[in-house]
C-alpha cells in the first residue's frame, strides 16, 4: 500500500509542478494580449478590460468559463476545418492552460516576465488616403442591436481601383462590425436623404440588390490591403455605403466612424482586378431549392457552382440570417480531391466576417464549389425571430433568409498560391520584404534574444518612427521617434519584455512604411 502511494505521489509531482509553473506573467498574459485585449481594453467594445494582472484576476472565472465553452474569443469559423489570417481562436493547449491557471488560484508570477501590454491607436497605418469618408455624428437611441447605413458620394469622375481599405471606428465601445459597399443605383443615397437622422435604418441588407461588397471590419481585424498589382474596381458617380452594427446597450452613445480608401495610381490593364461576388447564390445555384423553410422544420440545402476558368480565391464571406445554423463550403477538383474552404458550425448573424486565406487558393477550370447549409425554423432555435415559427422564404428582410457565399477572386497567375496574404494585410498592409519607402534595412541577430541591431540607410534627413507590432497587427512596443540625418544608421533595438514568437519591426519614414519580420527566441 505504501509503495502504491509513493508511486502515485511520484507520478503526481510533474503535474503539480506544471500547474504551479503556469502564471499570468509567464504564460496567460501572452495568450490574452494576443487574442483578447484587442476587444478587451479601455474604450473598446468588450464590457471589461484585460490589460493587467488585476483585470484578469477579477474576471478569471468568466475567462475560464467562456474560453472553455469556445464562446470567447469570438471566432465563427471552425479552425480544424480550415485556417485564415487574423484567427482569434485559442488552441486546446491554451484553453487547458487557462483552466489550470484559474484552478490553481490564478497566480501572478514574476511581473518582470510579463510581456508588454498592447497599445491600441485609432491612427491610420496605411499611409495617406485618397478619400476619407466620415459619418455624421450618430447617437444610438435604442438598447437593442442597431444597424445603421450611411451613404457617401464617391466623388469619382472616372472608374478607379481600390488597393486598401482602412476602417477607423469612432467609438470602439459600441461599433460591433462594419460592412463597406458601393451602390451604383442611387437607391441607398435616396434612403439616406429620406431619413431625418444621420444615415438610415437597415437590419439585413442595405436596400439595394445591386450593391457591391468591398470589405468588412470586426474588432481585432487589421486594415485590408491587396497584394501589389491587384485592386477592386469602383465606379464613377458611385455611392459608398457603410453598414455599421452598433452593439446592444449602446443607447445614448455617439459615433463618427471613418473609412480611409487607398486608390491605385495604375488604372491601366496592367492592374489585376479582384472581384467580390456571391458565387454561391440562392438565386442561381440551389441543388434542392427553392430556399423555403416551413414552420417547425429543420432542413439542409445545397448549392454548387462549376468554376469556368483558372482562378485564385483570396477570401470568403458566408451569409445567412437568423434561422441559419451551419454553413460549410468546400471545393471538389476535377481529380475528385476535396478542399475545405470554410465551416461555420454555430452561425451567429451578429458575428459575420470576411475571411482571408493565408495564401490564395488556386482552382482550375472544372472545379466545383459547394455550400451546404442547415436551417432550424423551430422553437429549438433561440435566434428564431418568430414564436410560434412562421414559414421563411428568401428576401432582404432579416425575417427572410439567404444562402450566399461571397468570394474575392481573380484570374490565376503563376505563383499566386505562394503569396503570403498574412504579411500583406498585417500592420501596414505592405509586404514585410517590400521597400515601398525606399528604405533598405536589416536586423541582426534574427532570431534575437533580448536585443537586435537595426541597420538602415536614409537617402535624406527626415523624421522616422520605429515600433514593434505583433502578428495581429497591434503595436506592442514603441521603440523611438525622432529626426535623423541622411546616411547609414545602426540602432540597438530593445526587445526585452516580449514573449517568444514572431513580430514585425515597423519603420515609418516620410516616404512610407517598411516592415521586416523578426523572431524572438525562447
Amino acid at each position: 500500500m505504501k509503495k502504491n502511494l509513493f508511486l502515485f505521489l511520484l507520478w503526481s509531482l510533474p503535474i503539480a509542478s506544471f500547474a504551479q509553473s503556469i502564471t499570468y506573467s509567464g504564460q496567460i498574459a501572452s495568450i490574452l494580449y494576443n487574442n483578447c485585449t484587442s476587444c478587451h481594453h479601455q474604450g473598446a467594445l468588450a464590457p471589461f478590460s484585460l490589460e493587467s494582472y488585476s483585470d484578469a484576476f477579477i474576471e478569471r472565472t468568466a475567462i475560464a468559463a467562456n474560453t472553455q465553452a469556445h464562446i470567447m474569443p469570438p471566432w465563427p469559423p471552425n479552425d480544424k476545418y480550415s485556417t485564415f489570417i487574423h484567427q482569434r481562436s485559442l488552441t486546446d493547449s491554451q484553453i487547458n492552460m487557462i483552466q489550470t491557471w484559474v484552478n490553481n488560484g490564478a497566480p501572478e508570477g514574476d511581473p518582470k516576465q510579463e510581456p508588454a501590454v498592447p497599445y491600441f491607436s485609432n491612427a491610420p497605418v496605411l499611409g495617406t488616403p485618397n478619400l476619407v469618408t466620415t459619418i455624421p455624428t450618430y447617437t444610438v437611441t435604442t438598447t437593442s442591436d442597431d444597424y445603421r447605413c450611411f451613404a457617401f458620394s464617391s466623388g469619382l469622375t472616372a472608374d478607379k481601383f481600390i488597393t486598401g481599405i482602412e476602417p477607423l471606428p469612432g467609438n470602439h465601445k459600441i461599433v460591433h462590425h462594419i460592412l463597406i459597399y458601393m451602390d451604383t443605383t442611387g437607391a441607398c443615397q435616396q434612403l439616406d436623404d429620406a431619413d431625418p437622422k444621420p444615415g438610415y435604418a437597415s437590419f439585413g441588407g442595405i436596400g439595394s440588390d445591386n450593391a457591391k461588397l468591398l470589405g468588412a471590419w470586426v474588432p481585432g481585424a487589421g486594415p485590408l490591403q491587396l497584394p501589389k498589382g491587384m485592386g477592386i474596381k469602383v465606379y464613377k458617380n458611385g455611392t459608398y455605403v457603410l453598414q455599421i452594427h452598433y452593439a446592444p446597450l449602446s443607447n445614448g452613445q455617439s459615433d463618427n466612424t471613418s473609412i480611409n480608401f487607398i486608390y491605385s495610381k495604375d488604372n491601366t490593364t496592367n492592374l489585376r482586378e479582384v472581384t467580390l461576388s456571391p458565387i454561391l447564390n440562392h438565386d442561381y445555384d440551389m441543388v434542392n431549392g427553392p430556399l423555403v423553410i416551413p414552420a417547425n422544420t429543420k432542413k439542409w440545402f445545397q448549392e454548387k457552382f462549376v468554376i469556368p476558368g483558372d482562378f485564385s480565391l483570396l477570401n470568403v464571406a458566408p451569409h445567412m440570417h437568423l434561422i441559419g445554423q451551419i454553413m460549410r463550403v468546400y471545393a471538389v477538383k476535377p481529380n475528385k480531391d476535396t478542399v475545405h474552404i470554410i465551416s461555420i458550425d454555430n452561425w451567429d448573424f451578429h458575428w459575420q466576417g470576411q475571411y482571408m486565406f493565408p495564401h490564395p487558393m488556386h482552382f482550375t477550370q472544372g472545379t466545383t464549389l459547394y455550400a451546404d447549409a442547415y436551417y432550424d425554423n423551430t422553437d429549438d432555435n433561440p435566434h428564431n425571430p418568430s414564436s410560434p415559427p412562421k414559414m421563411v422564404t428568401v428576401g432582404e428582410s432579416t425575417l427572410n433568409e439567404m444562402m450566399l457565399c461571397f468570394f474575392g477572386f481573380l484570374p490565376y497567375k503563376a505563383g499566386d498560391e505562394n503569396l503570403d496574404l498574412n504579411a500583406l494585410t498585417e500592420v501596414s498592409g505592405v509586404d514585410p520584404g517590400s521597400m515601398d519607402n525606399g528604405l533598405t534595412m536589416n536586423l541582426f541577430p534574427n532570431p534575437a534574444a533580448g536585443y537586435s541591431n537595426l541597420m538602415f540607410d536614409l537617402s535624406v534627413a527626415q523624421n522616422i518612427a520605429i515600433d514593434i507590432y505583433n502578428m495581429n497587427g497591434q503595436l506592442v512596443k514603441p521603440i523611438m521617434q525622432q529626426r535623423m540625418n541622411e546616411g547609414y544608421h545602426e540602432l540597438l533595438i530593445d526587445l526585452t519584455g516580449l514573449a517568444a514568437g514572431e513580430y514585425y519591426c515597423h519603420v515609418q519614414t516620410e516616404q512610407g512604411i517598411t516592415n521586416k519580420k523578426i523572431v524572438i527566441a525562447k
